[in-house]
């Protein structure tokens, strides 16, 4: 499986993925990246995986329900900005958007939903989590109970209690549903990057480099903005004279340098 991985890697370019998101990492403390299948070809109908970053890792919103390591959330929320001829182009200009010049007002939509340049749309991914029995047959075989059939009930040599899972996808604006489909996979393709991820008291604390370093920056601002105060207040040099004048009054040649 390495060397299938490695090829998905190299096609995706999933090197700059990879930089991205851990650079984002280190600045905010998470950052998520996406998982999508396309054709390897535009003459061929066969697809294989690829690794696409998320620019805005703030227009991901992820379950909080999640395992302790913080993958598998039960279900995300992708928001993504299309302009007018990306949306066009992606859903069609017969949709309802589209139909009505993009308004801003139809169906009271939330503000930046719809603007005069383009549409928002979102992505909804769920987890539907269904329990279940599951039999081994006397081939090992392992079948649920809604695949059994009357003819296997009596090879069942072991049964369990198990939970099936099913991932969709719905893909909105602000007017309608655009598309809905079933993922074939058993996890939301939404991995996420981590820095530091505490439980503290029941809350998810996340924090990046940058965080634990604020005071130390803020400190050197400061010494920084004094010394340019001082430089600033002393905007003359001192004027040195010999011993051998004495006390005569150099105000007028000190006025004039």
């Amino acid at each position: 499986h390495q060397g299938v991985l490695r090829h998905i890697e190299v096609a995706s370019s999933a090197d700059v993925t990879y930089d991205n998101s851990y650079d984002m990492m280190m600045r905010i403390g998470w950052c998520p990246w996406r998982i999508k299948t396309d054709y390897v070809h535009e003459r061929s109908f066969d697809q294989e995986p690829r690794i696409e970053p998320i620019e805005n890792p703030f227009a991901v919103y992820l379950s909080p329900i999640r395992k302790a390591d913080g993958t598998d959330p039960l279900w995300a929320h992708v928001v993504t900005d299309y302009s007018k001829e990306e949306y066009i182009s992606e859903f069609g200009k017969d949709s309802t958007l589209a139909k009505l010049s993009f308004p801003t007002q139809q169906g009271n939509a939330e503000p930046e939903w719809v603007t005069k340049d383009g549409a928002r749309v979102a992505e909804y991914w769920w987890i539907e989590l269904k329990p279940t029995q599951l039999h081994q047959l006397d081939d090992g075989t392992l079948v649920t109970a809604d695949e059994l059939t009357k003819e296997d009930k009596p090879r069942v040599v072991g049964s369990r209690e198990t939970v099936v899972r099913k991932v969709n996808c719905v893909i909105h604006d602000a007017m309608r549903v655009l598309k809905k489909y079933e993922y074939l996979g058993i996890y939301i393709p939404l991995p996420e990057v981590n820095g530091v991820r505490l439980n503290v008291n029941g809350k998810i604390y996340r924090a990046g480099m940058i965080r634990d370093y604020r005071d130390a920056q803020r400190i050197y601002d400061f010494m920084v903005t004094r010394a340019v105060e001082q430089v600033d207040q002393c905007s003359k040099d001192p004027l040195w004279i010999p011993e051998s004048k004495g006390n005569a009054n150099h105000a007028e040649e000190y006025r004039q340098l």
